[in-house]
């Protein structure tokens, strides 16, 4: 046996070393005050399941107009509300984001953060994917740009070491404000390598694996734009949720970024090959996507939508992995993913990949229903994996 276990250990150092394998990293949400205060605990956690990178996601939520149009921001703070934001709230959230980062540099963490703006009521129809916004542009006293990007970069200059290895996407499936305002973003791009051109921080975007653009009208107005944008960028993100077959294969996860760059190829823009992906959210929520918050009835119907989970307070009557052939069927997939992450033998490098840790998601317990999801097989097979790294 012990035989065994060293030459398994020698595959996955040998892998390893072909440069294209990757680990498959963890996720911290930080929507609210508990959750920016509570990262240092997180991160602990984090490292003990064997993550040598962690991936944060910073939120600020929306508030909308009777047009679907941002009016203002709101922050969930100590009312556990979320309240119209004001520079108390972002002074907090900054502090505490301080202390988060210097955790995990104490850790010997390295960093990926990317940052969202989203509805306040996540139950309600719709996505950030579709706010045509110019990150720079005033939501009331305030800016996407302001309460998001220029927090965290003054956080990382503040908080962390200059050669502490950082990635920064610029959004978070965002792309219909990435096509309305491409100029704007690499304006944003170019001003914080000049900033921070002493620091070891890689730039990106991230986008959905479908819809990769927010079905932005004037799409083709702004092709030329966007295809400069993401070929001066040091990694493309993917949110990667497209549809796996049952049963689940590795080859299935390099299909979805086939399909990812299709649509980029179909709307005339061109990536280059040597363009590294990150795969910024994978993960299987186990949901029915006409039903909110309803499991999936079968495995099929689970791997047909991996993107639709349970969300909220936890209940085993809405835990789709209560059922043995929903838990066998969530093993089988992530053994799939990790199997493709060892030898993706993708068009482009992928340099890294993050679980999506919240709610049905969440396979390791670090999200909002804590343990309540975690499977313990599960993540003994990504700590193995991850070993080898």
């Amino acid at each position: 046996m012990k035989k065994i276990s060293q030459i398994l250990a020698a595959i996955f150092i040998f892998i390893a070393s072909t440069g294209q394998a990757t680990p498959l990293n963890s996720s911290l949400i930080l929507n609210d005050f508990f959750d920016y205060e509570n990262c240092p605990n997180k991160l602990v956690q984090a490292k003990a399941l064997g993550n040598k990178k962690i991936h944060l996601n910073f939120f600020v939520n929306a508030i909308l107009d009777s047009n679907n149009k941002i009016s203002d921001l709101c922050i969930v703070d100590e009312t556990r509300e979320c309240q119209k934001a004001d520079n108390y709230h972002f002074d907090t959230i900054k502090y505490f984001f301080g202390l988060c980062l210097e955790k995990a540099v104490e850790l010997n963490l390295d960093i990926a953060i990317t940052p969202y703006i989203e509805h306040k009521a996540r139950a309600a129809n719709f996505w950030r994917n579709y706010f045509f916004l110019d990150p720079s542009a005033p939501i009331g006293d305030y800016s996407y740009r302001k309460v998001t990007l220029d927090i965290i970069l003054d956080t990382i200059e503040k908080n962390i070491p200059k050669s502490h290895s950082v990635e920064l996407s610029l959004q978070g499936e965002m792309g219909g404000s990435i096509a309305h305002a491409p100029a704007e973003y690499l304006k944003i791009l170019t001003e914080a390598r000049s900033r921070f051109k002493d620091f070891n921080i890689k730039y990106g975007i991230s986008l959905n694996f479908d819809e990769v653009f927010g079905s932005y009208p004037q799409l083709s107005q702004n092709k030329v734009q966007i295809e400069t944008l993401i070929n001066k960028l040091d990694f493309l993100g993917v949110s990667a949720y497209h549809a796996v077959k049952y049963p689940v294969k590795p080859s299935d996860f390099r299909a979805s970024l086939d399909n990812f760059f299709v649509e980029i190829q179909s709307a005339g823009i061109k990536v280059s090959r040597k363009m590294p992906i990150r795969l910024t959210e994978v993960g299987l929520g186990g949901g029915n996507p006409d039903k909110y918050n309803v499991p999936a009835s079968s495995p099929r119907d689970a791997a047909a939508t991996p993107w639709a989970g349970v969300r909220g307070p936890y209940s085993l009557e809405t835990d789709p992995w209560s059922f043995p052939k929903m838990k066998e069927f969530r093993l089988q997939f992530h053994v799939a993913l990790l199997e493709f992450l060892k030898n993706p033998r993708t068009a482009r490098p992928i340099m890294g990949a993050f679980l999506w840790n919240q709610e049905s998601w969440d396979v390791q317990g670090l999200g909002y229903a804590f343990d309540k999801y975690a499977d313990p097989e599960i993540i003994k097979t990504i700590k193995t994996h991850n070993s080898a790294y």
